[in-house]
C-alpha cells in the first residue's frame, strides 16, 4: 500500500529545528571544546594543588624534625656540661634514630662516650653493676667511630678505647690492648694529651717507677686540651698506691700544677 503524502513529509517544525542546529553547530562545537578545556584545566589545577599540598606537608615535617633535632642536640650538650651522662646519652640516642647518617650526631655521641669514660674512673660511684656494664656500649661507639676519623680526633678515640680496656681490666677482664691503644693514639698524634696522660697513669698502675711516666706527664702538663682532667689523672696515679716515692712525686707534681695557675681538687689536697 502506498503511503500517503502526509506520511512521507517531514514536519516543518522538525526540519526547521534541524537546520537551526546545523547552522549553529560550529559555535556549539567551539563551546564544547572550550568547556572540555576548562574541565581539563580544572583537573590539572586540582592535581597541581594536590601535589603542592603533599610538598607542603613534606616540608612542614622536615621543618618539625629539624626543630626536634636541634632541641635534642642542645639537650645533649647541656646535660654533658652538667656531667649528666645518662641524660646526654639518651637525648643523643633519639637524635641518632632520627638522623642515623648525621655525622655531627655521631661525633656528639663519641664525645659523650669519651667524657663519660673519663668520669667513670674519677668518680668511683659506678653502682653494683661494675665498670663493664657502663663501659661496653661506650667502647662500641668509639670503635665504630674510629673507622671514619683521622688525625688528632682519631688519637682521642684510640686513647679512650684503651681507657675503656683499662676500666674493664679493673672489672677482672684480661689486659686486651691497654698500652697498645695508648701507643696507637700517640702514633696518630704525638702530642695527644689523652694518650700520654693515660699511658703515664697505666705505667704507675703497674708499679713502675715514677721516672717511667715522667716523659708522658711532661707532655700532658704542657697540653691545653683538657688540663683539669690531666691534672686529676696525674694526681690520681701518684696517690693510688702508698709509697714514699709516689708521695714525694705527688707533692712535686702538685707544686708544678699550682705554678701553672691551676687548682688542685679538694680530694687530692
Amino acid at each position: 500500500m502506498e503511503k500517503s503524502a502526509t506520511e512521507n513529509e517531514v514536519p516543518a517544525a522538525v526540519e526547521d529545528t534541524s537546520l537551526s542546529i546545523l547552522k549553529r553547530w560550529p559555535r556549539l562545537n567551539r563551546a564544547l571544546k572550550f568547556l572540555a578545556a576548562v574541565v581539563g584545566a580544572v583537573g590539572v589545577a586540582a592535581t597541581g594543588l594536590g601535589y603542592l599540598s603533599n610538598v607542603m606537608d613534606f616540608l612542614n615535617q622536615q621543618i618539625a624534625q629539624r626543630h626536634v633535632r636541634s632541641d635534642l642536640v642542645a639537650a645533649a650538650d647541656d646535660r654533658l656540661v652538667h656531667h649528666d651522662y645518662e641524660a646526654a646519652w639518651a637525648a643523643n640516642a633519639k637524635l641518632r634514630q632520627l638522623s642515623p647518617k648525621d655525622a655531627s650526631a655521631a661525633a656528639q655521641q663519641a664525645q659523650i662516650a669519651m667524657q663519660w669514660l673519663e668520669d667513670v674512673h674519677l668518680s668511683s660511684q659506678i653502682g653494683p653493676q661494675g665498670y663493664s656494664a657502663v663501659v661496653d656500649p661506650l667502647k662500641t661507639v668509639l670503635v665504630e667511630r674510629l673507622a671514619e676519623t683521622q688525625g688528632p680526633a682519631r688519637a682521642d678515640l684510640q686513647a679512650h678505647i684503651g681507657w675503656a680496656n683499662f676500666l674493664r681490666y679493673r672489672d677482672g677482664w684480661p689486659d686486651l690492648g691497654i698500652a697498645g691503644e695508648f701507643d696507637a693514639a700517640i702514633a696518630s698524634d704525638p702530642a695527644n694529651l689523652y694518650g700520654h696522660v693515660m699511658r703515664g697513669f697505666w705505667l704507675l698502675w703497674q708499679d713502675r717507677p715514677i721516672d717511667a711516666a715522667r716523659a708522658d706527664f711532661a707532655i700532658a702538663m704542657q697540653s691545653k686540651t683538657n688540663p683539669a682532667f690531666s691534672d686529676r689523672l696525674i694526681m690520681a696515679s701518684l696517690t693510688n698506691i702508698q709509697s714514699d716515692e709516689l708521695m714525694a712525686g705527688a707533692i712535686e707534681y702538685a707544686n708544678m700544677i699550682r705554678r701553672t695557675g691551676r687548682n688542685i681538687d679538694d680530694h687530692t689536697k
